[in-house]
């Protein structure tokens, strides 16, 4: 027999009447209202086998994300290794670029060190044919010096001599 609200409450008066108003009042707290549904044991195994099928959806979506995951990080891993391996090549290519541009500064460096050595023992050989031009010129010089001015400059002071002796 289902209870209703209007049963509750004979229920209740008549606790009352007999058993007093605290007595009635704790009946009614422990009873359970009318019109409630309440789950039966049925109504909990149901409800579990609902929550152990909504488990096996869920691991099953939970291992589908994770081998959808493990597939898109192992494709950025190829991009990313893929990007690598182009710069890789991109830099090495630039750097034996500059390798070789290097090597052919080193080879013009080289040829002008060579040019600047032979620069330098051209201007050696000449400053020595200038140095020996000069070596005779100043023995020329030297020589006319002696041998023709100082003679006659030996007269000059001699006539200059006698020229003040005479005055005096």
């Amino acid at each position: 027999m289902a209870a209703t609200e209007e049963t509750r409450r004979q229920l209740f008066e008549t606790v009352r009447d007999h058993l007093g108003e605290p007595a009635a009042e704790q009946l009614m707290a422990v009873t359970i209202p009318a019109n409630t549904d309440l789950a039966t044991r049925q109504d909990l195994v149901l409800v579990r086998q609902d929550l152990d099928l909504l488990r096996a959806e869920l691991h099953v979506d939970v291992a589908e994300l994770r081998g959808e995951l493990r597939g898109e990080m192992a494709e950025i891993r190829r991009e990313v290794r893929a990007d690598i391996q182009r710069l890789r090549t991109d830099v090495g290519g630039e750097l034996d670029a500059v390798r070789g541009r290097i090597s052919a500064l080193e080879t013009q460096v080289g040829k002008l060190e060579e040019k600047v050595g032979a620069l330098e023992k051209r201007l050696e050989a000449e400053g020595r044919a200038i140095r020996s031009e000069l070596d005779g010129a100043s023995e020329r010089l030297r020589s006319y010096l002696l041998t023709r001015l100082l003679p006659a400059n030996a007269a000059i002071v001699t006539g200059i001599v006698g020229v003040a002796s005479w005055l005096s």
